[in-house]
């Protein structure tokens, strides 16, 4: 057992009986215990001290005695303090001791551990902060490192604040909230495999637009009825020509089809011309659906380039090629598969392909299962495929050009940024179905003969004021018309 000093003589401190190895035990614990109680109480009266001034707590270490599972108190700075104008923000808890088993060392200069309070007056803020509250303001705002963006609400729309690594830069952005009952507002379109074209048969992508009524229909077709005469659709098909192109308007279905896809996205003249070449070098059919017209099995039979070079006065002649012979093969596949189905043999038996290649099977489907079918095959858009609807399936479709289009806009039928597919998905469902032959045909030829209607012209010119009157121009506003205005 150690001894216990004598009257008069300095006792051993706890780092001597610490160190000694002839220190007992039961001596040291005694010590220690004694120590940690004035150690607590300190600690709590500095932080109350520290509360009731609002200044940090203390600058030197402590030595506290706290249980294992204690939690420390961390408190990150407070970045926005001025633009929130709180009068403190302390994140965190502190838990008290309740035995004193565990000794800890915490040392409250460092910045994660300090407590930052503000005060309300600007001016005692400013007095009070310390170099070391300054830093600590510093480091916090270094804390983002990563990117963040932030939705704001103003009330007019989202404004999506992008913040970089650094905090350096901030870029706001403006989006415009979507007016759900505006005319011009437009509802999205879906698109799949079995729809890649995204048709809405019987249903407008504007559901807002009442244009056109059937009112302002039958007055723009009476205008121009008058001036160029009454347009209606032919009681027969007329046999197909070798020197026009046309819109589709032949007897045979596949032909309308080919014919349409040479005719897309070029002139009338040039169109034709590559008519004429293709009957020129691959001869006329002599039997079966289409005859007279185009030998288009020769052609499925023949080389690719030399397709190509028939057509190319015509434009992208080499991708139109490319897609009149995987429709001809597409064709032929669909046939022998209906013929197998036909004969009852579920598809073991071998059929020959026909000797003449046709989709005269079109004629007994609806307009929308015809729509849907056409626009499946390669280079056929909406366009092309509305046209072979109206003028040879003798379906009443709304086929949308590039003359259509213009004065859909002009008129208001469609809001001015409207493209061709939506103009068609919308005016299909609004042109009552007796006008919607007449209106394209007086539509494309009104545009080629009136010269404001014109989509080369200019407003304001010597020409255009010398020009007649467009029996239109009270229902126009060509400022809708962004090709018109580009000249």
């Amino acid at each position: 057992m150690g001894v216990l000093p004598t009257p008069g003589t300095t006792p051993e401190t706890s780092d001597s009986l610490s160190t000694s190895s002839n220190a007992p035990v039961h001596l040291t614990r005694c010590v220690a215990k004694r120590q940690s109680q004035p150690s607590l109480e300190t600690t709590k009266t500095r932080t109350e001290n520290a509360k009731a001034q609002k200044t940090p707590i203390g600058t030197g270490p402590l030595q506290v005695t706290t249980p294992v599972n204690i939690s420390v108190h961390h408190t990150r700075s407070v970045t926005d303090r001025r633009a929130k104008g709180q009068s403190a923000i302390i994140n965190g808890r502190t838990k008290h001791a309740d035995s004193p088993e565990a000794v800890e060392n915490i040392m409250d200069t460092s910045l994660d551990n300090t407590i930052e309070v503000n005060t309300p007056n600007d001016d005692d803020k400013d007095e009070e902060h310390t170099e070391r509250d300054r830093r600590a303001t510093r480091s916090s705002s270094k804390r983002s490192n990563t990117e963040s963006d932030k939705i704001l609400d103003s009330g007019n729309g989202q404004v999506i604040v992008k913040t970089s690594k650094k905090a350096t830069k901030v870029t706001a952005t403006k989006i415009a909230t979507v007016d759900h009952d505006s005319p011009d507002y437009r509802m999205p379109v879906r698109r799949g495999p079995n729809n890649p074209m995204g048709l809405t048969p019987g249903f407008s992508p504007y559901p807002n637009r009442q244009a056109p009524t059937s009112e302002a229909c039958e007055d723009v077709y009476r205008v121009l009825a008058t001036m160029h005469g009454k347009v209606e659709q032919p009681k027969e098909i007329p046999k197909a020509s070798l020197e026009k192109a046309g819109c589709g308007e032949v007897p045979c279905v596949l032909d309308a089809l080919l014919r349409t896809l040479i005719s897309g996205n070029t002139l009338m003249a040039m169109a034709d011309r590559a008519i004429r070449n293709v009957a020129q070098e691959y001869g006329l059919r002599e039997r079966g659906s289409g005859v007279g017209s185009i030998n288009w099995e020769k052609v499925a039979s023949e080389p690719e380039e030399k397709l190509a070079q028939a057509i190319k006065v015509s434009g992208n002649g080499n991708q139109k090629a490319k897609h009149i012979k995987l429709i001809l093969d597409m064709v032929a596949l669909e046939m022998a598969q209906m013929a197998m189905e036909k004969n009852g043999t579920g598809g073991k038996r071998e059929v020959a392909f026909p000797e003449t290649l046709n989709l005269d099977h079109m004629h007994t489907v609806t307009k929308d299962e015809a729509m849907a079918k056409l626009v499946q095959y390669p280079g056929i858009g909406v366009k092309s495929a509305a046209c072979v609807t109206l003028f040879c399936l003798r379906m009443p479709c709304f086929a949308v050009d590039t003359h259509v289009h213009r004065f859909c806009r002009w008129l208001g039928w469609v809001p001015e940024k409207a493209n061709a597919e939506d103009c068609f998905r919308h005016c299909d469902v609004k042109v009552p179905d007796h006008l919607k032959y007449g209106l394209h045909q007086l539509f494309i030829r009104h545009g080629q003969q009136c010269f404001k209607c014109r989509k080369a012209t200019r407003p304001g010119t010597k020409e255009w004021r010398e020009a007649p009157e467009c029996p239109l121009e009270h229902l126009l506003d060509r400022g809708k018309g962004e090709d018109h205005r580009d000249g």
